[in-house]
């Protein structure tokens, strides 16, 4: 597991552009963990609502496992019924639980897409919760372990500086070139969320 995580590390670091980075990453930590799905949801308001929604961003599959990235996209948490998770993850809460042990609700969304066990883990940048790290098994009911849990809230960490040096590209591009002198790399500033004990 460890390895993966290195390995998945390098390609955030080492790859210039975000969306390949992250695509790299999670084929090699969704392999790594041998799950069959592995999601990067990001937090934005909705678009006709304003409420605080989120869409699925980057999706990894095991081959012979269907995506589910349509399904997922601007889905407010409040008509969802997805607010449990949205409070739990912003401040910091992993939320790992089999199907039978959900809600209806989130029940009903979990066997929509086949989801027999799943473990999200929020992301944090600069103490804004802005999206949430997911990994789920279709095929078996998988207890996450506290070394499982560790190490993909260290993956979690890990992507959010290549998110945050996304951020910093497109406030370039968006800003008048002489507002900005040449300086150093902007070094980031991570949050990283821990389990409670």
């Amino acid at each position: 597991m460890l390895q993966g995580v290195a390995e998945a590390a390098n390609y955030l670091l080492a790859e210039m552009n975000y969306e390949i980075a992250i695509q790299k990453a999670l084929a090699t930590f969704g392999a790594a963990a041998n799950s069959e799905r592995i999601y990067l949801f990001q937090n934005h308001p909705h678009h006709l609502t304003g409420d605080m929604a989120m869409s699925l961003q980057f999706e990894w599959t095991k081959t012979g496992t269907p995506s589910c990235q349509h399904l997922w996209q601007n889905q407010s948490y409040q008509t969802s019924g997805l607010e449990r998770w949205y409070n739990n993850l912003s401040i910091g809460q992993p939320i790992s639980r089999l199907l039978q042990e959900f809600p209806t609700t989130e029940k009903q969304l979990m066997s929509r897409d086949k989801i027999q066990s799943i473990l999200f883990v929020p992301l944090g940048l600069d103490e804004d919760f802005w999206g949430y790290l997911g990994l789920a098994d279709c095929t078996s009911q998988r207890h996450w372990s506290t070394h499982e849990k560790s190490s993909r809230l260290t993956m979690a960490a890990i992507i959010s500086g290549p998110r945050q040096r996304q951020q910093v590209e497109e406030e370039f591009v968006t800003k008048p070139c002489m507002t900005y002198l040449p300086v150093c790399p902007i070094p980031c500033s991570l949050t990283i969320y821990l389990p409670k004990q």
